[in-house]
């Protein structure tokens, strides 16, 4: 059970289990991120459309069984995954999403917060 030293070339898949703020994707959504390459992230949202709109993403293992996904996105928001792996290939997640600066997602929600499990497979988006 260890956490990948690189993802480049893998798809991670979280489904949502639990929304810790409003405004968030259901519990059972799913959200899917493709590292193509070191420059590249491809994205399927929890409503099933594509965003391709990451500026910028970073990958770091930070324990034997953790790693940390920082993503920016083209309008100034920005994403922090956590992941604790309990495989090689699966385990659970905290998602905070942040707005960019003067946005807000709904009503005063400027953060969104979730957690679920992922899993994560060789290859590009299904």
């Amino acid at each position: 059970m260890t956490a990948p030293a690189s993802i480049v070339g893998r798809t991670v898949t979280g489904t949502i289990r639990e929304t810790l703020t409003r405004c968030t994707a259901p519990p059972g959504s799913i959200i899917r991120y493709h590292f193509e390459d070191a420059d590249t992230l491809q994205t399927v949202r929890a409503d099933g459309l594509f965003d391709g709109l990451a500026s910028e993403w970073l990958y770091t293992r930070t324990g034997a069984r953790s790693a940390e996904i920082e993503i920016a996105w083209e309008n100034n928001g920005r994403s922090e995954i956590e992941l604790a792996f309990s495989a090689d290939d699966r385990g659970t997640f905290e998602q905070l999403d942040f707005a960019a600066s003067g946005e807000i997602y709904c009503g005063d929600v400027t953060q969104l917060r979730f957690r679920g499990d992922f899993d994560v497979r060789l290859g590009g988006l299904p």
